[in-house]
């Protein structure tokens, strides 16, 4: 860990190493259990989605495109939008659907993801594929941690039997 921000070029190294190692990995690299489901889930109950990532373009069209979701919108963080724990990408992706925080749902496996969404007001599922404890995930914000995507569209499922609970 720096003790000080990255100089330009430390951080375009960085990011050369990572999609370089992302490359070499790619072939591996699988979507997490009933992501497919979950994607055509909402769209058969008209719940929208936005992805808010801080892949690379490359990598989140792959996945995407692997889950059936590649017509989803996008939002990157880097550069004019600052990563996650800052809630300012979600908060891009709620106005990408044109949506408010009220009623909406955060889905991540990161203490980021998580203490961002708590930042907005939005209730937090955290999916175990991040390799990060449920201890530390509920304290970051989540309001429930689930195995996989597929227990994600059962929150959904559950949810939409009580149509206040849901409406990003």
């Amino acid at each position: 860990m720096l003790d000080r921000p990255p100089t330009p070029e430390e951080t375009a190294a960085v990011r050369t190493a990572h999609r370089e190692a992302y490359a070499a990995l790619r072939p591996t690299v699988r979507p997490t259990h009933g992501a497919r489901e979950l994607v055509d889930g909402l769209r058969g109950r008209g719940v929208p989605a936005v992805v808010v990532t801080g892949s690379g373009p490359d990598a989140t069209r792959d996945v995407l495109a692997e889950v059936g979701a590649a017509p989803l919108p996008v939002v990157h963080t880097g550069g004019a939008v600052p990563p996650k724990p800052d809630p300012t990408s979600l908060r891009a992706g709620l106005d990408a659907l044109g949506a408010s925080a009220e009623g909406a749902w955060a889905v991540g496996d990161s203490v980021w993801d998580m203490r961002a969404a708590s930042a907005l007001g939005l209730t937090a599922v955290a999916v175990r594929s991040g390799g990060i404890g449920d201890d530390a995930l509920r304290a970051a914000g989540a309001e429930a941690v689930v195995d996989d995507a597929a227990a994600v569209l059962e929150l959904v499922a559950d949810a939409c039997d009580e149509p206040a609970r849901v409406g990003a």
